[in-house]
């Protein structure tokens, strides 16, 4: 039996990551992996196109997810695998998260002005577009 190698924590550009989906499974497949995990954080957007490329490609893609939550007041990031990423209740859920994390930014860049940083929330938004930021 050959080895093989995975990497189980691994984001696009949908979140904080630099790669596309597609990017992202050809990175892998350069690097001797055999499977991966997109774990996006509070999104599941690249997941289809990363699950399709890679079924092109012959690499193994299991449906992830890195949530983020509050543990005592502290921001934990929770890896989720073999998620059900078409479940309409998880897709609200992720929506609701989303709004949150907006609603974050708009708080930081009023610290940061607040500190003497000329930084606008609608700028840090327009570079995420769209996706999670």
């Amino acid at each position: 039996m050959s080895e093989r190698f995975a990497d189980l924590h691994l984001h696009t550009n949908f979140s904080d990551g630099t790669y596309s989906p597609e990017d992202l499974v050809v990175k892998a497949l350069d690097n001797g992996l055999n499977c991966i995990s997109l774990t996006d954080h509070d999104t599941v957007e690249g997941l289809e196109r990363t699950i399709s490329y890679g079924d092109k490609k012959g690499i193994e893609v299991i449906p992830g997810i890195e949530v983020s939550a509050q543990f005592d007041s502290v921001e934990v990031h929770i890896l989720g695998y073999f998620i059900d990423y078409k479940s309409d209740f998880f897709l609200e859920r992720l929506k609701e998260l989303k709004l949150i994390r907006v609603e974050r930014i708009y708080r930081i860049a009023e610290k940061l002005n607040n500190l003497g940083l000329n930084i606008s929330a609608k700028d840090i938004l327009s570079l995420a577009e769209g996706s999670t930021v």
